[in-house]
């Protein structure tokens, strides 16, 4: 039959119910799971995440044919994959799986849209909005024992307990919590606070919430690397050795990078550096001449990339003049005006730059202080071969 837009609703409402509640009760199933798993887990979800996303980019409806299919038979629908509304159903399809992906991830964490059923009941007996007569003879008085360390990671009710305390009253309960933050699998319940916040911090924040500045950031894992914390997982014991070696040889790397995107991006809060922000620094620091230093440069990197472009151009246009006067040929011009371009930062240090900026984003999100790793998407690139392209689009 024809797809009618009741049935491409319903197919849709079903395909997402489906795909969530497999996923509750594969979890409510599960065994208990080590720190090491849940890490692994939340990867292969982000890997699926990001593969819907490229499939949606990509407009490759041919990813949410089978799911469609599956839900149509148990629905007792038979699709007509030749009508014209096919390819609009696929690709609202991929949409409602990316959305199931990504919510199926926050539960796995701990963090949900709304209450439970369950609090919504026990919040009314406590309350007293219902009727004595609903009120059980004895309710257990709640442990005051701490949770032991080997609890399971996934908790729902420390996400509850979060939402409760912003609502107000038994009838706000509908609706979901904006503010909700996802719980991060390497804190278990019960368990230590990650390494990173149990150490002295450069920070002079007052707002102990608000995501801190670059260069501040930056001082922060640097304190935490040289006290010899690497992974800042909760169960990580510092490494006295290994961390007086990184202060010497690889925080003064960190620093400069640091100042260098500071003076690039302003040292702004780093929740607040937009993606197109972040490329744009990227394909700056490929212009940027070698001899500028991040320290101690008079002229902004912006600034001394446009007077090397300037100079290469300017530099360009002499050499061609005087060697077209002799009768060069355009090989001999060309290979005149390559050596005298101006030396740009050396791809290794590009390299770095990026692998150093990723990790301060990597320490952050495990501190909690960003919901997601902003140099994700640049990662991807983090290669040599990438740093060189780069320099081709920007060089020329």
């Amino acid at each position: 039959m024809a797809i009618a837009p009741d049935i491409m609703d319903r197919l849709l409402v079903e395909l997402c119910r489906f795909l969530i509640e497999a996923a509750d009760a594969a979890r409510e199933m599960a065994p208990v799971r080590t720190p090491e798993t849940a890490a692994y887990e939340v990867a292969c979800a982000n890997a699926a995440v990001e593969t819907l996303r490229h499939s949606l980019c990509a407009r490759n409806r041919e990813v949410a044919r089978d799911p469609l299919r599956a839900v149509a038979n148990c629905l007792g629908i038979v699709l007509d994959e030749a009508d014209t509304d096919w390819q609009r159903l696929a690709s609202r399809a991929l949409r409602v799986m990316l959305e199931a992906e990504q919510e199926n991830l926050r539960r796995d964490q701990g963090a949900f849209a709304a209450p439970s059923g369950s609090l919504h009941a026990a919040r009314a007996l406590i309350d007293g909005t219902q009727p004595a007569a609903f009120m059980p003879a004895a309710r257990p008085t709640p442990s005051l024992h701490p949770v032991p360390h080997h609890a399971p990671m996934t908790v729902p009710a420390m996400a509850e307990q979060k939402m409760a305390q912003q609502k107000c009253g038994p009838d706000a309960d509908a609706g979901p919590v904006e503010q909700a933050e996802p719980l991060s699998v390497t804190r278990p319940l019960g368990a230590a606070e990650p390494a990173a916040r149990l150490l002295p911090s450069s920070s002079s924040r007052n707002d102990a919430a608000s995501c801190p500045s670059i260069e501040t950031a930056s001082g922060d894992y640097i304190s935490a690397r040289s006290q010899g914390y690497k992974t800042f997982k909760a169960t990580e014991q510092t490494n006295e050795k290994a961390g007086k070696s990184w202060a010497r040889n690889t925080a003064p790397n960190v620093r400069s990078t640091a100042r260098l995107f500071a003076r690039i991006l302003g040292d702004k809060p780093f929740d607040q550096i937009s993606d197109p922000e972040l490329k744009a620094a990227w394909e700056l620091i490929a212009r940027v001449p070698n001899s500028c230093q991040a320290w101690t440069s008079r002229l902004s990197p912006q600034q001394a990339a446009d007077d090397a472009d300037a100079t290469e151009r300017r530099n360009a246009e002499i050499t061609r003049s005087k060697l077209a006067r002799t009768g060069a040929s355009q090989g001999k011009i060309e290979s005149e005006i390559l050596k005298g371009r101006i030396r740009r930062l050396r791809t290794a240090t590009i390299y770095r730059h990026m692998q150093d900026f990723q990790r301060i984003c990597v320490f952050l999100k495990k501190r909690g202080d960003l919901e997601r790793n902003i140099m994700e998407d640049f990662g991807k690139r983090q290669n040599t071969s990438g740093v060189r392209f780069l320099r081709k689009t920007t060089n020329g």
